[in-house]
């Protein structure tokens, strides 16, 4: 318990006394009141205690020196304090750059000496050789960057050459099956027949008018392709593959 109010007390004092206020208090009353504290603590073999006491109190305490002028120099100085450190502060800073004008100045006009020559012409070289190197290693990086752009650029191109083509084909194939669709529209078992001949691979020798007439439109639009022309045997061509799948489906 009794640590804990000396604790309690030490941590009071602790915050008051380490208050700028409170400090600059004490500074300037033991400054002003400098006698009495020297009237107290001199080694005079003459005097006792007593007696030192008794000066002060008939010498050296009032209120003016006291009280009324440590406060007023507390006061000023907390009030005064921040303004004078920021002049010091302005002062310096400006000090230090004139110095460091002057400084440049002085190293710029001073000549070289051959050591300092040779390092400097080392160093120039050195970063002249480096920006050599870093500057061939971009080119190789640009390079490399606008040939794979090319390649890409072409890869984009060929695929839309490819998807075009594709398109043009299943427009060819479309436009076939509609023809077919439409100049067969009444002969569909007849247009089957042939069909069969061909996938098949019979011959077809002795075929009548109605049924010539839809080989020959088979031939012409590259649907189907002689495989024996002894026989009269044909195969479906690439197109004619695709073309008959389509119209199974």
């Amino acid at each position: 318990m009794i640590d804990k109010i000396i604790n309690n007390i030490n941590d009071f004092l602790k915050e008051r006394f380490s208050s700028p206020i409170w400090l600059s208090l004490i500074a300037s009353w033991c400054v002003i009141n400098w006698e009495i504290i020297f009237v107290i603590f001199a080694n005079d073999l003459n005097s006792n205690i007593y007696e030192r006491l008794t000066y002060i109190n008939n010498k050296l305490i009032n209120s003016y020196s006291n009280l009324y002028l440590p406060i007023t120099c507390t006061i000023l100085y907390v009030l005064l304090f921040p303004f004078i450190s920021l002049g010091i502060t302005a002062i310096w800073s400006w000090t230090d750059n004139k110095k460091n004008q002057l400084i440049n100045k002085i190293y710029k006009n001073r000549q070289l000496t051959i050591d300092e020559s040779l390092t400097l012409r080392e160093n120039h070289e050195k970063l002249k050789e480096e920006f050599s190197n870093l500057s061939r290693l971009k080119d190789i990086e640009m390079r490399n960057m606008k040939d794979e752009l090319n390649r890409l650029s072409n890869k984009i191109i060929e695929s839309s050459k490819e998807i075009d083509k594709n398109s043009l084909h299943e427009k060819k194939i479309n436009q076939l099956i509609d023809k077919i669709n439409s100049k067969f529209a009444n002969d569909k078992p007849l247009l089957n027949q042939i069909l069969n001949y061909v996938s098949g691979a019979y011959t077809m020798t002795g075929l009548d008018e109605e049924a010539e007439d839809i080989r020959k439109f088979l031939v012409a639009n590259q649907i189907i392709e002689i495989l024996d022309h002894k026989q009269l045997v044909y195969k479906f061509t690439e197109l004619g593959k695709e073309i008959i799948a389509k119209l199974i489906d």
